[in-house]
């Protein structure tokens, strides 16, 4: 059950309930009423939200709140506690109304308020009517960071202006491919988080198109670390075996460069009582794996903190001007007790490859550093397709 649980993650449903058990038992933050007045919540939107149920007719609407804690930028949360991001997350409500996803290519003027709102780099003040009460809905997810109650807009006005970034702007008013779209505005400094979003409602593209949050999230972080791998193949190779290393949120991150070309992997390994393994026991195993191209089918193990971790690795080589065999393990703890999305992957990897790298001579060496930071010592290698060539090409430098 545990592996089950861990290629599930409370998202696909696989042991046949309709409802993950685990993530039930997350209840809190529920403070609906300290916010509505008669259905009414008037507060601030720091972003929006598009759900993949009911495709191609998704539910899109704002999230909205009062006393917001945090900036809407994940880039910025690193080293925030736990509790405080699901106190934050928790207390943003989400509106929400059925839009077809081809509506992006003429929007109503429903639609037209939720992309403002995604296109501002500032929280915008709303006025948020619901139909009914919202319900606390857990949304707790891998790859979205989570929010709180759920309800059905009846109107939404928007109380301030959009703050919209001239590069949003120009990018959102020329005519090119999604992808191209992304690049450009990631190029220009525009965030991660505000790139997805705008991709989310549909304004990128020639034929725009509405994305779910959670597949907007992935696309962005695939499509951007795709763009850098195309400049990282020519770079030349590091010259040293660089280990790097991030504890947050009780994830324990460590990352080898080696001196080889382009090639990627991510271990994640769940710790007994962590939050998908509750097993006193049980460590389970997670892995993906590409080589010098670019992979063909979805890292379906890791999912989504994949293509985070990724990206992280290729921002970091971008500065090096430099490619790299790269591998990131992952321990997740106990501490860990609630999902939060692949930011906190995509941030402790910026964050270690920040810093300055332990350097050694051999792989050897390398491993043996690695081993003595996880509970499960040396036993993650057995599950590393990356280490089984790392080791036949470090055999052949040697001998031959």
């Amino acid at each position: 059950m545990s592996t089950l649980c861990v290629r599930c993650k409370g998202m696909k449903h696989l042991c046949g309930r309709t409802a993950c058990p685990i993530l039930l038992k997350m209840k809190g933050y529920d403070r609906i009423e300290d916010h509505l007045v008669d259905n009414e919540l008037i507060g601030e939107s720091p972003s929006v939200f598009v759900g993949e149920y009911n495709y191609p007719n998704v539910l899109v609407g704002p999230l909205t709140g009062k006393n917001i804690l945090l900036e809407e930028e994940s880039s910025k949360w690193f080293g925030t506690s736990l509790n405080k991001i699901i106190q934050h997350r928790t207390g943003l409500f989400r509106g929400k109304e059925a839009i077809k996803i081809d509506e992006a290519l003429d929007p109503g003027k429903k639609l037209s308020t939720i992309q403002e709102i995604a296109m501002s780099e500032k929280n915008v003040d709303t006025d948020l009517v619901f139909k009914k009460k919202p319900k606390m809905e857990l949304n707790f997810s891998t790859t979205a960071a989570p929010h709180g109650p759920t309800g059905d807009t009846k109107k939404l006005i928007l109380e301030s202006n959009a703050k919209i970034p001239r590069a949003v702007d120009k990018v959102v008013n020329d005519e090119l491919k999604a992808v191209d779209g992304m690049i450009n505005m990631y190029q220009r400094g525009i965030s991660i988080d505000e790139v997805q979003r705008i991709l989310s409602v549909g304004l990128l593209g020639i034929q725009k198109k509405l994305v779910p949050t959670r597949w907007s999230i992935t696309a962005t972080d695939d499509s951007i670390g795709k763009e850098m791998l195309g400049h990282i193949r020519d770079f030349p190779e590091v010259n040293d075996y660089e280990l790097y290393e991030s504890h947050y949120l009780d994830n324990h991150f460590q990352i080898l460069l080696m001196p080889s070309k382009w090639s990627f992997e991510q271990i994640e390994f769940y710790a007994p009582g962590s939050v998908w393994v509750k097993s006193t026991e049980d460590v389970v195993y997670m892995q993906d794996f590409e080589g010098y191209h670019n992979r063909k089918k979805y890292a379906f193990n890791v999912a989504g903190g994949y293509y985070a971790g990724r990206l992280g690795v290729c921002e970091a080589l971008m500065r090096m001007k430099r490619q790299a065999t790269a591998l990131i393990v992952r321990e997740i703890g106990a501490g860990y007790y609630a999902p939060v999305g692949v930011w906190q992957v995509r941030e402790s990897v910026r964050e270690a490859l920040q810093n300055k790298p332990e350097k050694y001579n051999s792989l050897t060496e390398a491993l043996e550093k690695i081993d003595k930071g996880f509970i499960v010592g040396n036993q993650w290698q057995k599950h590393s397709e990356l280490l089984k060539l790392e080791k036949s090409r470090a055999f052949f430098r040697k001998y031959l």
